[in-house]
């Protein structure tokens, strides 16, 4: 029987043979979680820190940009600007991205995962993942199954 490995066992081969865990050109990938390179902004560093943190909180730019010390506008210029994806892209990345480790290495259901991953509906979580991997959650958690996972 054929087993794949998944994201874990990917993001680890690419950093032992030292290339990058992303793809360009619009492939996809199926990593764990991208490097996140903490931004040189103070300020930023430390909300990117409380998001992975907290990742199932509600963040608006208006929140994040305050917690920034920012007006919304410079906030978003620049986050982009930092990140070259906006800062609503870049949290659904994260939370994706927290969500591939949940389905791969637990029994929770994909509205449980959709909560722990900061979703506020499962119906949500659904469209940015499909649209992202062109797999469903639970079609992942099949194909991607940890052998450790019961």
């Amino acid at each position: 029987m054929k087993h794949y490995y998944g994201v874990k066992v990917a993001n680890k081969i690419a950093r032992v043979m030292v290339s990058s865990p992303e793809r360009s050109g619009g492939q996809n990938q199926y990593i764990e979680t991208p490097t996140i390179e903490k931004p040189s902004d103070e300020r930023s560093a430390k909300l990117v820190d409380l998001i992975l943190e907290n990742i199932t909180d509600t963040y608006t730019l208006e929140s994040v940009a305050e917690y920034c010390m920012m007006s919304v506008r410079s906030f978003s210029r620049n986050f982009k600007s930092s990140n070259a994806i906006s800062f609503n892209a870049w949290l659904i990345n994260v939370r994706l991205n927290y969500s591939l480790e949940l389905l791969e290495s637990t029994s929770l259901t994909v509205s449980e995962i959709s909560e722990r991953a900061g979703f506020h509906s499962e119906q949500i979580y659904r469209k940015h993942f499909i649209k992202k991997y062109d797999i469903p959650p639970k079609a992942w958690q099949k194909i991607f199954k940890s052998p450790n996972h019961n």
